[in-house]
């Protein structure tokens, strides 16, 4: 078995001796191209994200008249809400998603 392994690893190495490798340049350019080519995508990406999130969020507020809870619920902002106890102090508060119910 552990005869097989060091068979295994020797012919290993030898492929690996047969291998073309790139130099330090091309090796920098190349990657340089899939840094370029990667960012590029993310730009492409999140504009199309941004123009399609916008046009979905048209169409749900389409015909919904200004102030309604509709045009509200979706321009809401969990950071933006001030809980405060009774006596009007802040309150520290950790809110967790409600799980949904099974229905029968």
């Amino acid at each position: 078995m552990f005869n097989k392994i060091k068979i295994f690893f020797g012919e290993a190495r030898q492929e690996l001796r047969h291998v073309n490798w790139p130099t330090r340049e091309e090796a920098i350019r190349l990657t340089a191209i899939v840094i370029g080519i990667s960012a590029g995508l993310s730009l492409f990406l999140g504009l199309f994200d941004f123009i399609f999130t916008d046009a979905v969020k048209n169409i749900v507020l389409r015909g919904a008249p200004q102030g309604t809870a509709l045009e509200e619920a979706a321009n809401f902002d969990p950071g933006s809400v001030d809980v405060v106890t009774d006596e009007g102090a802040p309150a520290n508060i950790e809110i967790e998603p409600i799980a949904p119910t099974e229905t029968e």
